[in-house]
């Protein structure tokens, strides 16, 4: 089944990414000045940000890899793995990853902000015009886009993490792609509804396939022949 947590583990990321989001919008309005200047924002807080989103993301990515893991370890009762392994595993990955998603994070959001500071002049924008097209970059659609994305990655990576333990203890479990199989499920990832690793995605595919995704992966041991 689905990350069973996972409205309310979205719905706290979301409030997080968006509490940040939005202070760090009237830091950066007030810091650029009237009229605003991006070369009035020092790489002090450029690196300040980067700080910032790592101090948000990484404790929930790896909190989030931990629960997902708990919850697939109870459906195989018979099985055991080596919990500090899972939890540093889980530490490993969400500093490792979290960092390059920041990073990237980081990156869109200074174009972006290059970008509507260019508009302001070039179009000749009000502040408050300013401060909309900012919201795309500090707003709270994104904020639940981020969300829901890595609130499915983490989940995902943290069954890996249970079934890259089993695979070093010699079980070697089947991951199958599941979406929700309806109307509302996209073309990328329909195709992939049922299929084992390897019949038509591998890990680097996802979940996430793509931003917003709500897919999930579902484990089994292997079929033994009589």
């Amino acid at each position: 089944m689905d990350y069973v947590h996972r409205a309310e583990r979205e719905a706290r990321l979301a409030r997080a990414i968006a509490g940040l989001s939005s202070r760090q919008r009237i830091s950066l309005l007030r810091i650029m000045g009237d009229p605003p200047k991006l070369e009035n924002v020092p790489p002090e807080y450029w690196n300040g940000q980067f700080t910032e989103w790592m101090g948000v993301m990484t404790p929930e990515l790896e909190s989030i890899f931990v629960d997902s893991a708990e919850l697939m370890i109870a459906d195989f009762p018979g099985l055991g793995v080596d919990w500090n392994m899972v939890n540093q595993s889980a530490a490993d990955w969400a500093r490792r990853y979290g960092s390059t998603l920041v990073r990237d994070i980081d990156a869109r959001t200074l174009q972006g902000v290059r970008d509507a500071v260019g508009d302001f002049y070039e179009q000749g924008l009000t502040l408050g015009q300013l401060r909309e097209k900012l919201g795309r970059w500090y707003g709270p659609n994104r904020a639940s886009t981020l969300a829901t994305t890595e609130t499915t990655r983490a989940a995902v990576e943290g069954e890996r993490g249970i079934t890259d333990d089993l695979a070093r203890q010699g079980i070697v479990m089947v991951e199958v792609w599941q979406t929700n199989n309806d109307e509302l499920v996209c073309p990328l990832c329909g195709p992939r509804h049922g299929k084992t690793e390897g019949d038509g995605w591998t890990r680097g595919d996802g979940p996430p396939a793509h931003p917003n995704c709500r897919c999930w992966t579902t484990h089994e041991l292997p079929v033994v022949a009589p």
